[in-house]
């Protein structure tokens, strides 16, 4: 069953194999670079205030979009 499924979730998002590799890639780096931002922002708490919440915020914001409402 979890075979199936994984082999069903790229046309449940309707997004090729290229297409679904170049957005996790990207997402990859943005968390990569959220996790450097973590870490200067944990040695110097008054630098970058928010940074991290307010862009994990925006990427809860795209994931969701693009899990109800796939491209056509």
């Amino acid at each position: 069953v979890h075979i199936q499924m994984k082999c069903n979730h790229l046309k449940i998002v309707k997004e090729s194999y290229g297409s679904h590799l170049r957005f996790t890639i990207q997402l990859s780096f943005d968390f990569f670079l959220l996790t450097i931002v973590s870490i200067i922002h944990e040695l110097c708490p008054w630098v970058l205030t928010g940074k991290v919440s307010d862009s994990i915020n925006e990427l809860n914001t795209i994931l969701n979009e693009r899990w109800t409402n796939p491209k056509e």
